[in-house]
């Protein structure tokens, strides 16, 4: 595994994804991209994500060969999330849940609040993943967030210390590719962590604006559709971007 540091650049995903091929070989590359300054880094639904300058972990991970299946990539993002979520729960002591499919969130008093998002892109060759990119914004030093973001938290503000950048990205990097490597299903421990999972609360769907409530019950392991019970005992399924929690 090797960790390229970069003063600015647009977006770390733009880098990993067009970085030159590795050498033939067996067995998954792992290579890392970090930048002190992204100008045009890009979250789920196609939103910026703020990050101040040289404050927080912006960065991209490359995985060539994989050696997972099409059918079964959202486990590369069950794997990632974890990673993230095991990694602020042992390694600082700060409690979170998944948000579906891969934001993590943390408990705080003025409400819940979002310390790391995720965009991942794969590239797939038939039935095989060639390469995944894992794009993760993980604020850590930042002390103050514009109005656009109402719901961040860093984990300075968490915390009242500061970091690292370098150590950490190490820190997270060595427990990433452990967990990457378990040969073992990930659902259930993603299911553990999952934000509300089991309780009833507000949903909102994309489409057509319908509101409910609804309980998670589970995550589908091949589509990733978020499985969910309503009042009336309702079974219902959605894809990613096809509803919204209602915070």
């Amino acid at each position: 595994m090797t960790i390229s540091w970069i003063d600015t650049t647009g977006s770390t995903n733009d880098l990993a994804r067009t970085a030159p091929l590795p050498e033939q070989g067996k067995g998954p590359v792992i290579r890392v991209w970090a930048a002190l300054e992204q100008t045009a880094g890009r979250g789920q639904r196609g939103n910026k994500w703020e990050s101040e300058a040289g404050k927080n972990l912006t960065f991209s991970i490359r995985i060539d060969r994989p050696g997972i299946k099409s059918k079964d990539q959202f486990r590369i993002s069950q794997a990632a999330a974890l990673a993230v979520s095991i990694w602020l729960e042992e390694r600082h002591s700060v409690s979170n849940r998944i948000k579906w499919p891969n934001d993590i969130f943390v408990p705080c008093p003025a409400g819940d609040r979002k310390i790391c998002g995720m965009l991942i892109e794969h590239t797939l060759a038939g039935e095989e993943i060639s390469h995944t990119v894992i794009g993760i914004g993980l604020n850590i030093n930042q002390r103050e967030f514009s109005e656009g973001a109402p719901i961040a938290v860093s984990l300075y503000q968490i915390t009242g210390r500061e970091y690292s950048l370098e150590e950490e990205l190490e820190s997270f990097m060595e427990l990433f590719e452990s967990i990457f490597s378990r040969e073992y299903s990930l659902g259930e421990a993603f299911l553990g962590r999952l934000y509300r999972f089991g309780q009833m609360c507000g949903w909102r769907e994309t489409a057509t604006g319908e509101e409910f409530r609804a309980k998670i019950t589970g995550v589908h392991p091949v589509t990733a559709c978020l499985l969910l019970e309503d009042e009336s005992g309702k079974s219902r399924s959605y894809a990613f971007k096809e509803i919204a929690y209602i915070l």
